[in-house]
């Protein structure tokens, strides 16, 4: 925001065009119907959901903001709890916000070096939303947050590969609930 207010000019401050832009952008978040759907069924079943995800307090409003806090559990913010994935405390802490343990959890996420090597760590099923990309390809990434805050890897040293692969949540819920 700050190079977009020095380029065009405008009189306006950081703080002041951020919170101008705030409802716009948690109004840009929208969970699709069919995940929705999924989430209530899965919760029908007896499943505990939970979220857990790395950043600041105000991944929080993007959770309410969403509707999510009606489907879900609880949830777990990386800059609240201290702990960011792949660290399994974060994800201890998602399951204690809902009223559960990790035992028979699932991990089911988008990043290979936080969501899937958190699962890696912690021990629990994973599956990973490859986003059309394959598993090879980001394996061994490194988690962008560690390396630009020049923080030690919190990787597992020993290769893994998640359960399973998908291209939709839809997919992760259906394996998830046997379905």
């Amino acid at each position: 925001m700050a190079q977009f207010i020095e380029r065009y000019d405008l009189a306006t401050t950081v703080e002041e065009m951020a919170t101008a832009f705030r409802p716009t952008y948690l109004a840009a978040y929208q969970v699709e119907p069919d995940v929705i759907d999924g989430l209530r069924r899965l919760r029908a079943e007896g499943w505990s959901l939970g979220i857990v995800t790395n950043g600041p307090p105000s991944q929080g409003e993007k959770v309410t903001a969403t509707g999510l806090d009606q489907l879900v559990d609880g949830w777990a913010v990386s800059e609240v709890v201290g702990f960011r994935k792949p660290d399994p405390r974060v994800f201890e802490a998602a399951a204690a916000e809902c009223g559960a343990t990790l035992d028979g959890a699932w991990m089911v996420g988008d990043s290979a070096p936080a969501d899937m090597a958190g699962a890696h760590n912690t021990g629990l099923r994973s599956i990973w939303l490859d986003r059309g990309r394959s598993w090879s390809d980001v394996a061994g990434l490194t988690d962008p947050f560690e390396t630009t805050h020049g923080l030690a890897s919190s990787r597992p040293a020993d290769p893994f590969e998640p359960d399973h692969i998908v291209g939709h949540i839809t997919d992760a819920m259906a394996i998830v609930g046997g379905w």
